[in-house]
């Protein structure tokens, strides 16, 4: 006689999901970017599994994950048990598996809102600044090392950063630091800082740098740009011409002058670690009589 053990399995596996990271829920929303896995996992049933799962899965897209529409569904396609998304957009995707007998789990289902996009850094200067001919304060050209742009202590740079379209999952943080050079600019930064707006409070040569992320971890480049800091204020130097007369030769005051004698003002700005130049040179008169 002769006999064998046969197993009948006719039990469907169960298939489940993990979402890695970075990943955050907002708004009933999953929000993910391309770099965060979707890993599927298969469990064959008792009594008598039979194993050797395999899985499958497809997606379709929506720019508002409202309109998903029957006849965008990707093809079923086999998957090793890991999912990566490659566009930033909102993906329903299902996924199954099946056991070496070809008996398939349930359909599973989720929504996936992919953002891998940066934010946007937007910078404004909010008082004195000054670029001498050939340069410039806009935020582009002070990127480059070679242009000059003159601050104040009393400047402030205002930073805005926005996650852009189509899907950004928002609460985006910045922060900045900043290098200091004495003969030109440096690389050896300081500590990060969170708050903001951004200023110097030293006369130097000033490397700055701005990074700014979403709450997924998508980070921009490292904003660089260069500063020059001047609060040394122009040194006056006034002359006196002819005719001109004083009775005190020693101080030199008081002293009479014509409506023809010419007084000369000049002015430079030598002084200090940088010098952005002299603007301009105002005065007035006032009269004052015999009893100043």
């Amino acid at each position: 006689m002769n006999w064998q053990c046969v197993f009948v399995d006719n039990t469907e596996p169960l298939v489940s999901k993990e979402v890695g990271t970075p990943k955050v829920e907002k708004d009933g929303n999953l929000f993910i970017s391309q770099q965060t896995p979707i890993n599927l996992s298969c469990e064959d049933q008792s009594p008598h599994p039979v194993g050797n799962e395999t899985f499958q899965y497809r997606y379709r897209l929506s720019d508002d994950c409202e309109t998903l529409s029957d006849q965008n569904w990707t093809a079923w396609a086999a998957v090793d048990g890991t999912i990566h998304f490659q566009e930033d957009s909102c993906h329903q995707l299902e996924y199954k598996c099946a056991d070496g007998l070809g008996n398939e789990s349930e359909v599973g289902s989720e929504i996936d809102i992919v953002d891998s996009k940066p934010p946007i850094i937007t910078k404004t200067i909010e008082g004195p600044s000054y670029a001498p001919e050939g340069s410039s304060c806009d935020q582009n050209a002070t990127q480059n090392p070679e242009n000059t742009c003159y601050l104040d202590l009393a400047t402030r740079i205002l930073v805005d950063a926005t996650d852009p379209q189509p899907h950004p999952v928002g609460d985006v943080t910045c922060k900045w630091r900043y290098a200091l050079g004495q003969e030109g600019f440096s690389d050896d930064f300081g500590d990060w800082n969170t708050s903001f707006p951004i200023f110097f409070p030293e006369e130097s040569y000033h490397t700055l740098q701005i990074m700014c992320e979403d709450a997924l971890g998508n980070a921009t480049e490292y904003d660089t740009e260069y500063f020059q800091v001047d609060h040394t204020p122009p040194v006056t130097t006034k002359e006196y011409g002819r005719p001109l007369y004083s009775s005190d030769t020693e101080s030199g005051y008081p002293r009479w002058i014509t409506s023809a004698t010419p007084i000369s003002l000049s002015a430079n700005d030598d002084e200090g670690l940088h010098h952005s130049g002299v603007a301009a040179t105002y005065y007035r008169a006032t009269q004052v009589g015999n009893g100043y």
